[in-house]
C-alpha cells in the first residue's frame, strides 16, 4: 500500500515538471530567456515589443562619458553628437528572439545570456572620431609618448630599456571601443581600462631583443689599448660606431668605419716627412730641418687588418700600432735621443748616443757647384756595410764603413782627404755623401744602428739643395738600370738590393712613378729572403748531422 502511495506521488511530480517544462518551452519560444540582455538592456522574461521598447527607452537621452583615470577627469559625448538613432524594427532584435530555442530555457535560469547586435544602434563613424579628437585628453600637454623596449648604447654596453606605457591615445583604436560601448548602450568608457592609449609592441623580456643586446655586446667585449706617447684606449663609444647590420640584419663590423678611426690615430701619430726641430749643437740656436724620410707612419691597411681581428677575437690587447716607418720616440722630438747631425754650413757632424755626445768631428759634404750637394731633410740610416764599394757614372771606391741615409748618400770613411771641414765642398766636395775621417766613421758604425736618424740641415740660403727633376730623373733611370742588373737572384745580391731599395726610397713620388721596374725589386727582396730562410735551414740541419756524427764518435771510441 506505501509503495503504491510513493509510485503515485512521484508520478504525479513527474507531470508537475513536464507541465512546467512545457509551459515554459511555450514561454520562452516568444519571450527571451530569463538573466539575458540585449545590448545592455534587461530583456529576461519579455516579450519582443516589451524589449524593443526597453531599448528604444535606454536610447532616448544616451551620452557616454570617457574617464581618464590618470588625470581624474570624464568627458562626456551625447548621442545627438554623433546622429546615434535606434532602429528595433530593423528585425535584429526579433532574429534574436528567432534563433533563441525554447526548450533550453532551463539552462539559463541561472546562466547570463548577452546579446549583441550591431544594427540596433546607428551612428556616424566620423563625427564620432571628430567628438573624439576635440577631447583635451586627446591633445594634452602633458602626454607620455608610449615606447616600445628598445637597446640603448648607455657609454659601456647596450642595455634593453624598458618598454613606456603612454598616455597618448590611440584614436583610431579609442573610436573603435567607443562605438562598441555606443552599440550597446553602455555609459561609460575608461581610456586605461579598455587600453585607448597606444599600446607598446616589443617588450623589455622580449627574446629577440635580449638576444641582439648579447650579440652587440659580444662586439664590444675587446679591451683595445695602443702604445703611443701616451696610452690610447679604445674607448666602447668608438668601438659601437664600428658596428653596423648586414644584409640579414645581424650585427657586424663596419671595416670602413675601422679605417676612418685608424686614419685618426694615423694622423695623430705619424710624422713622416715632416719637418724637424732640432737645438743646433754649434750656437744652441733652434733649428727646424726640413722633412724627409725618417719619422713615424702608420701602415694603415695593416692597422685596420689588426684591429678588426682583436675586436672579433673579444680579448684584452695592449700593443703598438703597426707602421710603415718608425722612429726612435714618440715624444716631442721623434728623433729621439740618439742620432748623428750635420751641419752643412759649419762642415761639421755630432753624435749623440742616449742623449749624450759621444763625438763631433770635421766633415766634407756634397760640391753644390757640380749639382752634388748633400740634400738636407731628416733622414735614417738605411743599413751599415762593411768594406763596402761605392760606384758611380765614373768612380767605384773602397770605404770600409758605409751607412747610407738617403739613397746613395751616406756617411762613410774618406781616407784619401787629409783635411775636412771649412769651405773644401764648395771645389772639392763629395758626390753627395758625407765624407768623415776614418775614426770618425768608424765611432758612428760601432755607435749606431740601422734606423737611426740622421738630421742634416744648413744654416745659409746657399748650402740648401732641393730635389732637382731632371736629377731626379737621372737617378729614376739609374735605379732602373740597378735593378735589370740584379737577376739572377743570389744570396751575394743582397747588398745590391738594398742599394737599389734605398736608392728607390730617396725619391719623390714622382721619381718614384718613372721606375718602372719596382715590381721586379718587390720580386727580388722577396726571392733573396727566401734564399736567406732555406740558408738557414741548411745549416740547421748541418749542424744536426755534425752533431749525431760527434755523438757516434764519442760512442764508438
Amino acid at each position: 500500500m506505501k509503495s503504491k502511495k510513493l509510485f503515485l506521488g512521484v508520478l504525479i511530480g513527474l507531470l508537475v515538471l513536464a507541465g512546467i517544462y512545457v509551459g515554459g518551452c511555450l514561454y520562452f519560444s516568444d519571450h527571451f530567456y530569463l538573466n539575458s540582455t540585449i545590448n545592455g538592456v534587461k530583456s529576461s522574461g519579455r516579450s519582443l515589443e516589451t524589449v524593443q521598447e526597453a531599448i528604444t527607452e535606454a536610447a532616448r537621452d544616451y551620452s557616454i562619458d570617457i574617464i581618464d583615470e590618470g588625470r581624474g577627469d570624464t568627458y562626456t559625448i551625447f548621442a545627438e553628437d554623433v546622429d546615434m538613432v535606434t532602429d528595433v524594427a530593423s528585425g535584429e532584435v526579433a532574429d534574436i528572439l528567432r534563433r533563441q530555442s525554447g526548450m533550453a530555457w532551463p539552462a539559463h535560469i541561472v546562466e547570463r545570456t548577452e546579446y549583441e547586435t550591431d544594427h540596433v544602434v546607428t551612428m556616424d563613424p566620423k563625427k564620432l572620431k571628430k567628438e573624439i579628437k576635440r577631447l583635451p585628453c586627446v591633445d594634452a600637454d602633458d602626454v607620455v609618448m608610449t615606447e616600445n623596449a628598445r637597446l640603448e648604447f648607455t657609454g659601456e654596453r647596450y642595455e634593453v630599456i624598458p618598454e613606456v606605457f603612454g598616455t597618448d591615445i590611440d584614436v583610431d583604436a579609442m573610436t573603435d571601443t567607443v562605438m562598441e560601448k555606443m552599440e550597446a548602450l553602455q555609459r561609460s568608457v575608461g581610456l586605461l581600462a579598455d587600453q585607448c592609449y597606444v599600446q607598446p609592441v616589443v617588450f623589455s623580456d622580449d627574446e629577440k631583443l635580449n638576444s641582439r643586446a648579447d650579440e652587440l655586446n659580444q662586439l664590444l667585449a675587446a679591451n683595445i689599448t695602443f702604445t703611443l706617447d701616451e696610452n690610447v684606449v679604445l674607448d666602447k663609444e668608438t668601438q659601437a660606431s664600428f658596428i653596423k647590420y648586414d644584409k640579414k640584419g645581424n650585427p657586424v663590423f663596419d671595416e670602413e668605419a675601422i679605417r676612418a678611426y685608424v686614419s685618426t690615430l694615423a694622423a695623430r701619430v705619424n710624422t713622416f716627412g715632416q719637418p724637424k726641430t732640432i737645438k743646433s749643437s754649434l750656437d744652441k740656436k733652434k733649428i727646424t730641418v726640413p722633412g724627409g724620410t725618417y719619422g713615424w707612419k702608420v701602415d694603415e691597411e695593416a692597422e685596420t687588418e689588426a684591429l678588426l681581428s682583436d675586436l672579433l677575437k673579444g680579448e684584452d690587447v695592449t700593443r703598438e700600432l703597426h707602421y710603415t716607418y718608425y722612429a726612435n720616440s714618440h715624444g716631442k722630438h721623434d728623433y729621439g735621443d740618439t742620432y748623428v747631425e750635420v751641419n752643412i754650413t759649419a762642415q761639421h757632424l755630432w753624435l749623440y748616443k742616449d742623449g749624450e755626445l759621444v763625438m763631433d768631428s770635421d766633415v766634407v759634404t756634397g760640391n753644390p757647384n757640380r749639382g752634388n750637394g748633400t740634400h738636407v731633410g731628416a733622414y735614417y740610416v738605411a743599413y751599415k756595410e762593411k768594406d763596402a764599394v761605392l760606384r758611380g757614372d765614373d768612380y767605384a771606391t773602397p770605404v770600409t764603413y758605409w751607412m747610407p741615409f738617403h739613397g746613395n748618400e751616406g756617411l762613410h770613411d774618406a781616407t784619401w782627404r787629409g783635411v775636412f771641414g771649412g769651405t773644401i765642398y764648395r771645389s772639392n766636395g763629395s758626390h753627395g755623401c758625407v765624407n768623415c775621417p776614418f775614426e770618425t766613421a768608424k765611432t758612428i758604425f760601432e755607435t749606431i744602428d740601422e734606423g737611426c736618424p740622421v738630421l742634416v740641415y744648413a744654416t745659409e740660403e746657399e748650402p740648401v739643395y732641393t730635389v732637382d727633376p731632371a736629377e731626379e730623373e737621372k737617378k729614376a733611370a739609374s735605379i732602373v738600370e740597378s735593378i735589370d742588373i740584379i737577376a739572377p737572384v743570389t744570396l751575394e745580391s743582397e747588398t745590391a738590393i738594398k742599394l737599389a731599395r734605398s736608392a728607390y726610397n730617396s725619391l719623390s713620388d714622382n721619381g718614384k712613378s718613372l721606375v718602372t721596374n719596382i715590381a721586379d725589386l718587390d720580386e727580388y727582396e722577396r726571392q733573396l729572403e727566401q734564399l736567406k730562410a732555406e740558408a738557414e735551414e741548411t745549416v740547421q740541419k748541418d749542424d744536426k748531422t755534425d752533431s749525431k756524427k760527434t755523438k757516434k764518435k764519442k760512442k764508438n771510441d
